[in-house]
C-alpha cells in the first residue's frame, strides 16, 4: 500500500517530485551520520584504549562497509528469516525419538552375544 493508502486514487506527481527526494535526502544524511560518528567514537576511543591513529571520515565509513560485508548486520527483515530452526522443547525429543529408531529400523544391528563377559 505504502502511500497510496492516503489517497483514493494515485497521488499527485507533484507530491512525488517532492517525497522521493526528500526521503533520499534523509537516507543520505543518515548515512553519514552514522560515519561520522563511527568516525568520533572511534578517534575518542581507540587511541587511547588499545594505541591504534586516528581514522578519517571515508576510512570510518569503509570500516562500516567491512564491517557490513563481514558480519551482515540489519538484515533482519528479509524474507525466510523468521522461520522456525529450531524444535521446543517436546518437539525436539518426539523428533529424535522417532529419527533414533527409524534409523535402527533401516540399519539392524546383530545382537552380540555375552561371550565377552564370561570369566575363565
Amino acid at each position: 500500500m505504502g502511500i497510496y493508502r492516503f489517497f483514493k486514487k494515485r497521488p499527485p506527481v507533484w507530491l512525488l517530485f517532492i517525497l522521493v527526494p526528500l526521503g533520499v535526502g534523509m537516507v543520505l544524511g543518515l548515512v553519514f551520520l552514522f560515519g561520522l560518528l563511527f568516525m568520533l567514537l572511534w578517534n575518542a576511543l581507540m587511541p587511547e584504549i588499545f594505541g591504534l591513529s586516528t581514522i578519517g571520515y571515508w576510512q570510518a565509513m569503509g570500516l562500516l562497509l567491512l564491517a557490513r560485508l563481514l558480519f551482515g548486520m540489519g538484515f533482519h527483515g528479509r524474507p525466510g528469516y523468521k522461520k522456525k530452526r529450531f524444535y521446543a522443547p517436546e518437539d525436539w525429543k518426539t523428533h529424535f525419538k522417532e529419527r533414533f529408531y527409524r534409523e535402527k529400523e533401516d540399519h539392524p544391528q546383530e545382537e552380540e552375544d555375552n561371550s565377552k563377559g564370561e570369566e575363565k
